[in-house]
C-alpha cells in the first residue's frame, strides 16, 4: 500500500473536519483502497475497514506508535509504544458466512450500521439495535434479547471480526492495575493526519513567504529538503 503524499493528507483533513467519525473512517478507508467503489466500501465489514486503517497508518507514519493511557485505578498516564504488525489481524473476516448464535443469524456489522446509531446515546440500546439491523432473518423482538444473551451475541460478532474490535491489555506501573483499553486505529489515524496537515500547513506558510514558492512546490519537496528549507527560513 502507498503512503499518503502530503497534499493527499492535506486534502483529507481539510475534508475530514466536517465529517463524522464513521464518514471520516469511510474516507480514510477509501484513501487506503481507491480502486474499491464506495459503496463497496461501506458495505464492508468494520474489520476490513480497519485492517486496511492499518495497513495505511504502517505505510504512512510506519508500524510502531507512541501511546498513552490513563490507569482507571489511580489516574496516572501510561506511556508505551506499541508495534502494529501486533495488532493488525492477516486473516480477512468471513463476510460471506453469517455469525450463527442464540438461534439466529447475524452478518457483521459495517459502516452504514454504525452511521445508524450515531446519535443513540444510550449504550444499550445502541448495542441492540446494532444487532437487529445485522440480523439475518429477524424473527423476534430485539427488545427480548437479555443481558447475557446480547453479550454472548456480541462475543461471536466480535470472535468472527476480530480487526473490528482491538483492545490493549495494560498494566499501571503506578499501582499495578491490570486494564484494557479500546485501540480505535479510525481515530488514531486521524489524529496523526490532523498533526501532519497543521506541521504542513506551518511549512507552507513559512516557505510561501519568504520565497515565494507555491503550495504545491512546498508539498513537492520531499520531507527532508521541505524541513531543511524551514530551517533555513528561521521559522
Amino acid at each position: 500500500m502507498d503512503r499518503l503524499s502530503p497534499s493527499r493528507t492535506l486534502e483529507l483533513w481539510e475534508r475530514g473536519h466536517a465529517q463524522h467519525p464513521v464518514d471520516r473512517a469511510l474516507s480514510l478507508y477509501a484513501a487506503a483502497c481507491p480502486q474499491v467503489p464506495w459503496p463497496q466500501l461501506a458495505d464492508a465489514s468494520i474489520g476490513k475497514r480497519d485492517a486496511a486503517l492499518f495497513e495505511l497508518r504502517c505505510a504512512t507514519f510506519g508500524r510502531r506508535l507512541d501511546a498513552t493511557a490513563v490507569c482507571p485505578q489511580c489516574g496516572e498516564r501510561l506511556a508505551f509504544t506499541l508495534d502494529l504488525d501486533a495488532l493488525l489481524q492477516r486473516e480477512p473476516a468471513a463476510a460471506a458466512a453469517p455469525v450463527e448464535i442464540e438461534g439466529e443469524r447475524f452478518r457483521l456489522p459495517n459502516s452504514h450500521d454504525l452511521a445508524s446509531i450515531a446519535q443513540e446515546e444510550d449504550v444499550d440500546m445502541a448495542a441492540r439495535r446494532l444487532l437487529e439491523r445485522c440480523r439475518v432473518a429477524p424473527a423476534a423482538d430485539a427488545q427480548a434479547w437479555s443481558e447475557a444473551a446480547l453479550a454472548r451475541i456480541d462475543a461471536a460478532i466480535a470472535a468472527a471480526d476480530p480487526q473490528a474490535d482491538v483492545a490493549l491489555d495494560l498494566s499501571c506501573d503506578d499501582c499495578g492495575h491490570a486494564f484494557s483499553a479500546d485501540f480505535d486505529i479510525g481515530a488514531v489515524l486521524w489524529q496523526e493526519i490532523d498533526a501532519c496537515a497543521r506541521r504542513a500547513l506551518l511549512d507552507v506558510d513559512a516557505l510561501a513567504r519568504a520565497y515565494g514558492w507555491s503550495e504545491g512546490e512546498i508539498l513537492g519537496l520531499s520531507e527532508a529538503r521541505r524541513a531543511h528549507y524551514v530551517e533555513l527560513a528561521g521559522r
